[in-house]
């Protein structure tokens, strides 16, 4: 075979894009394990928010049950509720 510019310009092309392609390939093989160790701490945390969540709602349906039967509580709870009022009361009323 003869020693000519286009084979060696067509064998650099092909060593190039054979090491490149390891190279692409090494670079999606760890990003695609690094993404699949953040989802599934991402899982954990919406798992855990879920449930945190859940709780406070279960906290809050009791606590204005409770509310219902004793009163007294609720200065306490408008207490708990000053800051969310305060907010919503600054705000100028709508016009007619």
């Amino acid at each position: 075979m003869n020693n000519t510019l286009t084979k060696n310009i067509l064998d650099w092309i092909l060593a190039t894009s054979m090491v490149l392609a390891v190279v692409f390939f090494v670079q999606y093989f760890f990003r695609s394990r690094e993404l699949r160790s953040t989802q599934s701490a991402m899982q954990a945390n919406a798992a855990k928010y879920q449930n945190n969540h859940n709780a406070i709602n279960l906290l809050l349906a009791e606590t204005a049950k409770y509310a219902e039967t004793h009163p007294d509580i609720n200065p306490v709870l408008k207490s708990f509720t000053a800051g969310a009022t305060q907010h919503n009361s600054s705000q100028k009323p709508a016009g007619k």
